[in-house]
């Protein structure tokens, strides 16, 4: 029974087990006959990256617009490639796993790791709420240095 639920998945979508969703997006289906105490998947978002020089500038993330990151003039010293990615939480996954007066923002990362800028960079991503809370207007964004 098991071997032929395989065969019947890999006709369907082929053997490296990715496919197209309905929406477009990428999947990849995981068969094991084996199934872990736990599992994890990791996905690495698609990276902003823009030429920064010692005049400064801005990147935002496409994938979640109120996220963005500014580097004052002399910042660096040199134009370098800088990257940013921004990995949000799903809220519908957030509301069912999570307790209702927690609160998820996106994850931020900025590349080169281990750069050192020689002035403070600003990171901008929205404020997170929780389930149980009602949005404020003026509690749209939390910004940090």
């Amino acid at each position: 029974m098991i071997q032929e639920a395989l065969t019947r998945e890999r006709q369907d979508h082929g053997n490296s087990g990715e496919s197209l969703g309905e929406a477009g997006e990428r999947v990849t289906r995981i068969i094991t006959c084996d199934f872990p105490h736990y599992l994890a998947v990791v996905s690495r978002v698609r990276q902003e990256v823009h030429i920064i020089g010692p005049e400064g500038g801005t990147i935002s993330s496409a994938h979640i617009p109120q996220v963005q990151a500014l580097f004052p003039p002399q910042a660096l010293t040199k134009r370098i490639r800088v990257g940013l990615q921004a990995h949000g939480a799903n809220n519908t996954l957030c509301r069912r796993v999570l307790p209702r007066h927690a609160a998820v923002s996106p994850v931020l990362t900025v590349e080169p790791r281990r750069r050192k800028f020689h002035r403070s960079i600003t990171l901008t991503a929205p404020l997170p709420h929780p389930a149980d809370q009602k949005i404020n207007s003026h509690d749209k964004q939390s910004t940090a240095n």
